[in-house]
């Protein structure tokens, strides 16, 4: 069982750091600024003079997600709940996940 005090130590090692959190929130903001432009419908996009493909965003919605339900994100919790943090249906912005 876990001490309340051991909170910040857990935090510390399996949270999302500060430097982490910035990176994915950036390339999801420029992947997202990027839709509809004429590279939208490509798997890879220019983002900061760096090339990143889809499973880079991937990677950076699941950070987003995972410090989501860190911080108590009823949704992110709910959802983490249901598939998992590596499932390819834990990312709902996947085209392939949304609703028709």
């Amino acid at each position: 069982m876990m001490s309340p005090r051991h909170l910040d130590i857990v935090h510390e090692v399996f949270g999302v750091p500060a430097e982490e959190r910035a990176w994915a929130e950036n390339i999801v903001a420029k992947w997202r600024a990027q839709d509809g432009g004429p590279d939208h419908h490509r798997g890879m996009r220019n983002i900061d003079g760096r090339n990143v493909v889809t499973p880079g965003y991937e990677q950076a919605l699941r950070v987003l997600r995972y410090a989501a339900a860190l911080d108590g994100d009823e949704a992110a919790l709910r959802r983490y709940a249901e598939v998992g943090l590596m499932s390819d249906e834990y990312i709902a912005e996947l085209p392939a996940n949304r609703k028709k």
